[in-house]
């Protein structure tokens, strides 16, 4: 005979805390949702690494709720998962939204118990603007993340991220930097870029690349160009390249993505 009862017990839930607030920015509050491990009796010291991740949106107002269930699906594999909202460019100008992320790292930190998290396994990941978000933290904040002593960064993830935004031009882009050219400022969009930043000695964490060869939003040549200066700079670096995917989409949440990303993770 099987207790039911005592197996279901025994399993751990995903549970999902929405609007947790992290910070204060122009007088407005930025929030996590958040999908975290329950069980009874769970020790306070069982940790899971944590995955923040910044949903994309052209750096507009993000849709905070919609994918809360593939976020799950992620969740359930064995990592917590932050959805962070940053501020939008109609809000704040780059590199505003980096500042942004800079400050839900350290609240999960200080958070870390709560939560189950494991503040030295720490991911960013992101999606088309919120992967350019994610990258750009670790660009503009390495100094900053490799002297942590409360928190460890140990990777990024991005999918389908605009890297160089000298290749972009588009109003979203342009409303990003405050611009009303690329030409109006060249020193600003490269610095909102990462080629600037990648070299030896750059103290920059593993980084999984995830692009579409038929992505017609944003090129995957923007992916292809990093990888390539990652690779020269000595980096560690890996290249999913994801023949006929465009720009997002379902292929994001299937099984075999979701168990390679946890494998990234693990394996730092």
């Amino acid at each position: 005979m099987i207790d039911l009862y005592r197996a279901q017990a025994e399993e751990t839930e995903w549970l999902y805390a929405p609007e947790e607030p992290y910070a204060q920015r122009d007088g407005a509050t930025l929030r996590l949702q958040l999908i975290f491990p329950f069980r009874r009796d769970m020790p306070a010291d069982e940790r899971y690494p944590v995955v923040l991740f910044v949903p994309g949106a052209a750096w507009y107002r993000q849709e905070m709720y919609n994918s809360v269930p593939q976020w799950a699906k992620l969740a359930e594999r064995g990592a917590v998962v932050a959805a962070v909202q940053v501020r939008s460019s109609q809000e704040a100008v780059f590199p505003a939204q980096t500042e942004d992320l800079m400050d839900a790292i350290r609240h999960l930190a200080r958070e870390a118990e709560k939560w189950h998290i494991d503040p030295h396994r720490m991911f960013l990941a992101g999606h088309s603007s919120g992967g350019h978000i994610a990258l750009m933290t670790v660009m503009l904040h390495m100094a900053e993340l490799a002297a942590a002593q409360e928190y460890t960064l140990r990777g990024v993830i991005a999918a389908s991220a605009p890297t160089d935004l000298r290749l972009c031009g588009g109003k979203p882009s342009l409303d990003l930097l405050g611009l009303s050219s690329l030409e109006e400022d060249p020193e600003r969009v490269a610095a909102a870029s990462c080629y600037p930043y990648v070299n030896r000695t750059a103290p920059l964490p593993r980084i999984l690349l995830i692009h579409g060869t038929q992505d017609a939003v944003v090129p995957i040549a923007h992916t292809e160009r990093l990888h390539h200066q990652l690779v020269l700079a000595g980096k560690r670096v890996e290249f999913l390249c994801l023949s006929g995917a465009g720009h997002g989409g379902a292929w994001q949440w299937r099984n075999a993505l979701l168990d390679r990303m946890m494998k990234f993770m693990r394996d730092g």
